[in-house]
């Protein structure tokens, strides 16, 4: 049997339950609404960024790696182009050093052998250079001290074989500057390769066998 103190405090314990689910029930304001979806938008676009900022450093990447690698062929590209210049270079300077052929001096190369001015001109250019172009005044001084000191003869880059008197250089340029010796040149259609002799030039027969002189540019 339930006392009246008893029917009361359940009552109020049923009221007081009621009220609670209530207030769980209970619409949500319109403030609460307006946060909770700027909470929501917010997040949304956090993630967005996120996505973005994570794409751009896996495309950066890419790119940077692929630079990269560009970049590293090139550089064996150069390296191995370098490393065959050095080698070709080498190649030359033993083709102009050796002892019983080449007296070097500067970027001149002095023959021992004797050969037609052809086969010398032929000689030079298959070593990287050419019959020696006499463009001033100390270059002369320098082919005239070796011609006197040797009491020799060498063939020079220069000829008439193309057009009979217009003087040309293996390069194709015509004559600027003569050191011809008195009396030279008086050969005709004769003698259409220069000499160096002392004290001067002279023309000769271009068949005629003796030494000469190349000429190259110098690494």
């Amino acid at each position: 049997m339930v006392t009246e103190n008893g029917e009361k405090s359940t009552a109020q314990i049923y009221e007081n339950t009621r009220r609670k689910l209530g207030d769980s029930n209970t619409t949500p304001s319109p403030q609460l609404t307006v946060k909770m979806r700027c909470y929501r938008s917010a997040t949304v676009c956090l993630v967005l960024l996120c996505v973005v900022l994570l794409t751009a450093v896996i495309v950066l990447s890419v790119k940077l790696t692929q630079d990269k690698d560009q970049l590293r062929v090139k550089i064996d590209n150069l390296t191995n182009e370098r490393n065959w210049l050095m080698m070709e270079n080498n190649e030359l300077q033993k083709n102009f050093s050796k002892a019983d052929e080449w007296i070097y001096f500067s970027s001149y190369f002095i023959s021992t052998e004797m050969k037609t001015w052809d086969e010398s001109r032929r000689y030079c250019r298959e070593r990287g250079g050419d019959l020696i172009i006499i463009n001033n005044t100390e270059e002369e001084d320098f082919i005239s001290r070796k011609t006197i000191s040797s009491g020799e003869r060498f063939w020079i880059g220069l000829s008439d074989r193309d057009v009979e008197g217009t003087w040309r250089w293996v390069d194709g340029n015509p004559l600027s500057y003569s050191f011809w010796a008195a009396g030279e040149p008086n050969g005709n259609i004769s003698e259409n390769c220069v000499e160096s002799i002392r004290p001067g030039w002279n023309d000769a027969p271009c068949y005629i066998a003796q030494k000469w002189i190349c000429e190259r540019n110098v690494l």
